[in-house]
C-alpha cells in the first residue's frame, strides 16, 4: 500500500491532499471530562462526525454548538430491550459500547465509510492522527483495523475464549479493542448476529470473531500496538509518536500535559 505524503511541521501533521471519505468517531465513556468535548470540537467536521456514548443515563453534557458532535441519547433500558447488552464484563447490562453498537446497527441513517470506536482513556496525540491512519489504511480495503489479536480453532481454556462457548461456533478470535475502526460490512455482521441472538458477545471477542465468521478483512496496524498495554504509566522516556494511539491515560490532564510537552496541535488552548 502506498504511503500518503505527510509534512510534519511544529509537532503536527499537514495532509497534502483533501480527505473525501466520511467517518465517525465514537468516544466510549463513563463520565467524560468536559475538556474532551473541546478536543471533539477541533476534530468534528462534515467529514468527521463525532459521537459520545456514555454509560450513565443521567449524565448532562455541556452545551454543544458544533452540529457535527452528537451525544447519543440512548438509555440502558432501550439498548437492553433490543439485545445490545453484556459486552463489557464489569457492566451489568448495557454499557456505552453496547449503546453505541445499538445506535450504529439499528438507528443511524448516515452512510459512513468507517467508524472509530475509542475509549476515553486512549490518548490521541493530534487532530490529524486518525485522519493519518484513515489515509494509510483505506476503509475500502479493511473491515476491522485493530492491534494484534488471537485466534482459536479448537475449544480450549485459553484467555477469554471460553466465554464464546454455546454462543457462537468456532473459529473464535479476539484482542484489545480500546480503539478500533470498523467498516459498514463489520456493522452489518454485528447486525446480522444480533438478529439471531439476544445479547452481544464479550467486546474483546465480538469484533474479531464476527469478522472471521463473515470472512471480512482484519488489518493489524503497528500504530495501534501501544493499545495492548493494560496498565502502564507513560514515563518521560517513553516514545510518544503522533501517528500512534496510546493506552491507558486515565487522567485527561495527562492527555493535556503529554500533548503540550510534545507540541501537538489539538490540545493548544484547551
Amino acid at each position: 500500500m502506498s504511503f500518503v505524503p505527510i509534512l510534519r511541521t511544529k509537532g503536527f501533521f499537514k495532509l497534502h491532499e483533501p480527505y473525501q471519505s466520511r467517518h465517525a468517531i465514537v468516544f466510549l465513556t463513563v463520565n467524560p471530562d468536559p475538556r474532551l468535548f473541546t478536543f471533539a470540537d477541533k476534530i468534528a467536521s462534515d467529514m468527521y462526525h463525532v459521537y459520545f456514548s456514555i454509560d450513565s443515563d443521567t449524565y448532562v453534557p455541556p452545551s454543544i454548538s458544533n452540529p457535527f458532535i452528537t451525544v447519543l441519547n440512548i438509555s440502558r433500558a432501550e439498548s437492553e430491550k433490543k439485545g445490545y447488552r453484556n459486552s463489557v464484563l464489569w457492566v451489568d447490562g448495557a454499557s456505552s459500547r453496547c449503546k453505541a453498537l445499538y445506535y450504529f446497527c439499528e438507528k443511524n441513517t448516515i452512510a459512513y465509510d468507517a467508524i472509530w470506536f475509542t475509549e476515553d482513556d486512549v490518548f490521541i496525540p493530534s487532530v490529524n492522527t486518525l485522519k493519518h491512519l484513515d489515509l494509510l489504511y483505506s476503509s475500502s480495503e479493511t473491515d476491522l483495523l485493530s492491534t494484534v489479536y488471537h485466534t482459536a480453532h479448537t475449544d480450549n481454556n485459553e484467555w477469554q475464549f471460553p466465554r464464546n462457548r454455546g454462543r457462537i461456533d468456532l473459529p473464535w478470535a479476539g484482542g484489545a479493542i480500546m480503539a478500533i475502526r470498523v467498516s459498514p460490512r463489520m456493522i452489518d455482521a454485528i447486525r446480522s448476529f444480533m438478529a439471531k441472538n439476544t445479547t452481544l458477545l464479550m467486546d474483546e471477542l465480538l469484533f474479531h470473531t464476527l469478522a472471521m465468521h463473515a470472512k471480512l478483512t482484519i488489518t493489524v496496524a503497528p500504530e495501534l500496538k501501544a493499545l495492548v498495554v493494560f496498565r502502564h504509566s507513560w514515563a518521560e522516556d517513553d516514545i510518544i509518536q503522533e501517528n500512534r494511539l496510546f493506552h491507558p491515560m486515565k487522567s485527561y490532564q495527562e492527555h493535556l500535559d503529554t500533548a503540550s510537552k510534545h507540541g501537538f496541535e489539538h490540545y493548544t488552548n484547551i
